[in-house]
């Protein structure tokens, strides 16, 4: 229970702590900060490299009837 707890966590968006991490920067590929959060960032919080681009993460998510479907939750 305490790892899964810890595993949400250390999925969710650094900068506000309330979205899930969604955004990868470009060119350095840390993904720490949702949609909402990243075009105000213009260096990475984690390497410090300046940020040259944004790339909008899906993960795929099972459904019940066990087929795969993208999760299309904020958009960047």
């Amino acid at each position: 229970l305490e790892e899964n707890q810890r595993l949400k966590e250390s999925q969710m968006c650094k900068i506000c702590l309330d979205k899930p991490a969604d955004v990868i920067f470009l060119p350095c590929g840390h993904m720490v900060s949702c949609g909402q959060c990243a075009p105000a960032l213009n260096k990475c919080p984690i390497c410090r490299k300046l940020v040259s681009g944004l790339v909008k993460a899906f993960f795929a998510t099972i459904s019940q009837s066990g087929t795969q479907r993208p999760n299309t939750t904020d958009h960047v």
